[in-house]
């Protein structure tokens, strides 16, 4: 079974992958080894400056002052909205998942 097949397969059996990538993820899960396929933990900072883009850059883009912007990448807790707008404005996608250990079910968040 090809990667297309086995997308195909598992979004139409098992109707609770919401979308084809997150069938493909499920898949990939299971066919790799778990630590091949975590997702490298990083703070916001660490992005931004992986991608090259500064404070002031990134400030400008979100219309707050850097010091403003500067004080969000410190905080422990950040809003999910808060955090959308940023990854977004380095040119990202914001994606959340929930792991469920147990059944290594992993699941993409949504909220539409």
């Amino acid at each position: 079974m090809n990667p297309g097949q086995a997308r195909e397969c598992l979004t139409l059996q098992y109707g609770w992958y919401r979308t084809e990538r997150a069938a493909f993820h499920r898949v990939a899960s299971l066919v790799f080894d778990q630590r091949s396929t975590r997702p490298q933990q990083a703070k916001i900072s660490e992005i931004r400056h992986q991608r090259g883009i500064s404070q002031e850059d990134l400030s400008a883009q979100l219309n707050v002052r850097q010091a403003t912007y500067s004080k969000l990448e410190r905080r422990e807790d950040v809003k999910v909205s808060s955090l959308r707008r940023v990854i977004e404005a380095m040119g990202g996608q914001l994606l959340i998942q929930a792991i469920f250990r147990d059944t290594k079910d992993v699941r993409e968040i949504t909220f539409q």
